[in-house]
């Protein structure tokens, strides 16, 4: 295309080619005069287009002066993602201001304990400038406090809003408790997910066979955008020594989740620790099974594994973002996922998955008796 979308040349690129083709190929389609290149699309409007932002539950606008700070509250829900739209204007003097938001914690014993979430500064001008974040919230918020505090001499308006992400359903994969390192009997007899991580097996120099070293359900276990030691700083895989010293990066490789019975899937969400490199190149595979359409089948044939193949339904290129949603173009009903880092950093922290029936089939289900 050229810089107005019109199309200059159009070519089929053959997926069985060399690996040296195909990467020749796409280097010629990103040189491109594209409208838009890979990474170029805001991170907000790439999240607003794949989830649902809801309303703002917080409402908080005023102007600040005499060093006095603005504070507003809401009740927060259990591991709710935000966007955070913080907007502010000079109206007078000069300084910056700050903008903080805590988590009030439910304890046992109706204790409570404040952590924070966000803390970010600014330096307010005087035309209107806005300024996202993401907030992200544990297993038991009681509420959200919000409140912006300005220096000396500064005069300036500011309104703060956290919207929601509303995703169809409530985290398919998910562990109870596991969040605070614990997990019930109930939920180990049958959990919501299984992981496992691999790479391609190869020997080494010193004849060692590399094995697997990071704790897979560290990236179902809620805490997102926090550093997990049992995620070892990406370097997921190790020499096959009895110590855990000798670890490192194997690109690519995969993790690859099983769930207990079929689910419609409809979003994944992959988020990264953002102190760390940003995994460059990700596809994410869904395994289809086929309609059974053989007759008159042997004992021996209805216990086969169920056949079917591998379906790409998200993939990424140029990723410059710790925080990803992948709005499925279609709903798919799986019970297996892979999530592969084919170039980059292993720095994954969380990987979440939705899903629920598309709106016309709920609507024939509720018809049906």
């Amino acid at each position: 295309l050229d810089g107005n979308g019109e199309i200059l040349w159009s070519k089929s690129v053959n997926r069985y080619a060399e690996p040296e083709e195909v990467e020749k190929r796409w280097q010629q389609l990103e040189a491109l005069p594209t409208l838009r290149r890979p990474g170029d699309e805001s991170p907000w409007e790439r999240i607003a287009a794949n989830v649902d932002l809801g309303k703002d539950v917080l409402k908080l606008k005023g102007q600040l002066r005499d060093r006095k700070p603005l504070a507003a509250s809401c009740k927060g829900e259990a591991f709710g993602t935000y966007v955070v739209e913080w907007r502010h204007r000079r109206t007078g003097g000069s300084g910056s201001v700050s903008l903080r938001i805590d988590e009030i914690e439910a304890l046992d014993g109706g204790l409570t304990r404040t952590i924070r979430r966000l803390s970010i500064s600014a330096q307010p001008q005087a035309g209107e400038s806005l300024r996202q974040s993401l907030l992200r919230l544990g297993d038991r918020p009681q509420q959200i406090r919000v409140t912006v505090t300005p220096v000396a001499g500064l005069e300036a308006e500011v309104a703060v809003a956290l919207r929601p992400l509303n995703f169809p359903s409530k985290n398919l994969i998910r562990f109870d408790g596991l969040y605070r390192g614990r997990m019930t009997e109930k939920v180990r007899a049958n959990p919501p997910v299984k992981l496992e991580m691999f790479i391609n097996v190869g020997e080494t120099s010193s004849g060692f066979f590399t094995t697997r070293r990071a704790d897979s359900y560290a990236l179902v276990n809620g805490r997102m955008f926090e550093s997990e030691p049992g995620l070892l700083n990406g370097r997921w895989f190790g020499s096959g020594n009895f110590f855990m010293t000798d670890t490192f990066e194997s690109i690519p490789c995969w993790v690859e989740l099983t769930l207990p019975r079929k689910q419609v899937v409809s979003h994944i969400v992959i988020a990264e620790n953002p102190s760390l490199k940003r995994v460059d190149t990700l596809s994410v595979d869904a395994y289809v099974e086929t309609r059974e359409n053989r007759k008159n089948l042997s004992d021996y044939e209805k216990r086969q594994v169920q056949r079917g193949f591998w379906l790409n339904v998200a993939r990424d290129r140029d990723n410059r973002r710790f925080y990803n949603v992948y709005k499925l173009k279609k709903p798919v009903f799986t019970r297996r996922l892979r999530v592969y880092v084919l170039a980059g950093s292993s720095s994954i922290s969380e990987i979440e998955v939705y899903g629920a029936l598309p709106e016309y089939l709920r609507k024939k289900a509720r018809r049906e008796p």
